[in-house]
């Protein structure tokens, strides 16, 4: 999508803002931040982020993946478990070897999936018991992968580029840390 121009900024927050119950009215937007959001992209971000919250204005759109994520944990749309599967599961297939694509097959897909298992601790109850449902479906329906082509035989991708970017770059980082210590 191209950015929105200024003219249609306003109605388009104002349209998020109905959709997602964001508190925050646009003019009381810092005038850079609102600028951020001619992105589409980011004020998808932010709709889903802040969801029925203040959008906070003290933060540089370079913060928005990280406030997305962390505002899907905050809302129970995913939890620490579906970050690690995707971390430390998933990205490894994207990014290994001379391998940097943001695409990995359903067979690739099924694999990492059986072998995660997601046992969770449940704190009020004092139950152990086993994850419900998958961390790879948590991901799917919180809009951070997607899948194309049919269901025997699909690829998987980050929905957003800057998505892949920002977990591409968490990788490449754990990578060279761990050569550096070698």
């Amino acid at each position: 999508l191209e950015p929105f121009q200024y003219d249609e900024l306003r109605e388009a927050y104002e349209k998020y803002r109905a959709v997602y119950g964001l508190v925050a009215d646009f003019d009381q937007l810092p005038v850079a931040f609102r600028s951020a959001l001619r992105d589409p992209l980011l004020l998808g971000l932010v709709g889903e982020g802040f969801r029925r919250r203040q959008v906070p204005t003290e933060f540089a759109p370079s913060d928005m993946v990280r406030l997305f994520i962390q505002g899907l944990l905050q809302t129970g749309r995913l939890c620490e478990d579906d970050l690690d599967f995707l971390e430390n599961e998933l990205m490894p297939l994207m990014i290994d070897g001379g391998n940097y694509r943001n695409r990995i097959n359903a067979q690739q897909i099924r694999r990492a999936s059986a072998a995660a298992t997601s046992i969770r601790y449940d704190r009020s109850s004092g139950l152990v018991a086993a994850s419900s449902a998958k961390p790879y479906a948590r991901l799917v329906d919180a809009g951070i992968l997607e899948e194309q082509g049919s269901p025997d035989d699909h690829e998987v991708s980050f929905k957003h580029e800057r998505l892949f970017d920002f977990y591409a770059g968490r990788r490449i980082r754990s990578l060279l840390d761990r050569s550096g210590q070698d």
